[in-house]
């Protein structure tokens, strides 16, 4: 699968408020938002969903999503460990979950708070979103890291997978700089459009015939292979964002182009 085809399924942008943009918009513009800190809070991080019901891919295959719920563990910013400027030394932040949320609201994607924080002054490398299987008993997602509800052609669909992804972001130019009295937007968007035009799942049966299309590793209804194939796609746009704000690979790049 060529990576340019996954890039569109994943947007991240961090924006700074009364500084400067430090983030990039990954087919997304840096978003202001001057909302972003309230009190004490400088740091707010989100997760959210762009899908719409009204696309060429719902028409063609009559996919509607109802509901795309994802268990975070943990997210770590990551310090600048060459950074040598005056202050206090700033080790890295891990912020514990679990961040257990559903990015689609009435067929559409919606914007999802997981933390509003006031992390130290310093200057931060990247930023990783742990996705896991939860452990959580009490959780409608327990023993699963995602869970994706709809309908095909008018039958519900349930997918589900414990697949464990991290997605890990370099923050453009390497760096992403706290200071006080400043307001950072931290956010990671799921093309939800772009991720099922990489996956066609209209051909998902309901094998034991009980009314449900389920599409996970247990394979109830036949559709294990495909339950893989979506965390697969997935696992791949990780790859290719990372890749993407990997300031390694373009030095590589820009090396082999001399």
């Amino acid at each position: 699968m060529k990576k340019n085809n996954l890039k569109g399924a994943l947007n991240f942008w961090g924006s700074k408020v009364l500084v400067a943009m430090m983030g990039v918009a990954f087919l997304a513009s840096c978003n202001n938002d001057e909302n972003v800190a309230t009190n004490q809070d400088n740091t707010v991080i989100k997760l959210s969903a762009a899908y719409n019901t009204n696309t060429a891919q719902r028409t063609v295959n009559d996919i509607v999503i109802n509901s795309f719920i994802v268990n975070i563990e943990e997210i770590e910013l990551e310090v600048d460990d060459d950074d040598e400027s005056e202050g206090p030394y700033v080790s890295d932040i891990e912020l514990d979950g679990p961040f257990v949320v559903n990015l689609i609201e009435g067929n559409n994607g919606i914007e999802q708070t997981l933390a509003e924080v006031d992390l130290p002054e310093g200057n931060y490398e990247e930023i990783e979103f742990s996705i896991n299987e939860s452990e959580d008993s009490d959780s409608e997602i327990f023993e699963k890291s995602f869970i994706i509800n709809g309908t095909i052609n008018g039958t519900p669909f349930e997918f589900w997978h414990d697949e464990d992804i991290d997605f890990e972001i370099e923050f453009e130019n390497g760096m992403l700089t706290l200071e006080q009295a400043s307001a950072t937007l931290i956010n990671l968007q799921f093309d939800l459009n772009s991720l099922f035009s990489l996956v066609d799942i209209s051909g998902a049966t309901d094998g034991n015939e009980d009314g449900i299309i389920q599409i996970n590793p247990l394979d109830e209804d036949g559709n294990k292979d495909l339950a893989d194939d979506i965390i697969d796609v997935i696992d791949d746009i990780a790859d290719a964002f990372e890749d993407e704000f990997d300031d390694d690979d373009e030095e590589e790049d820009g090396e082999d182009e001399d």
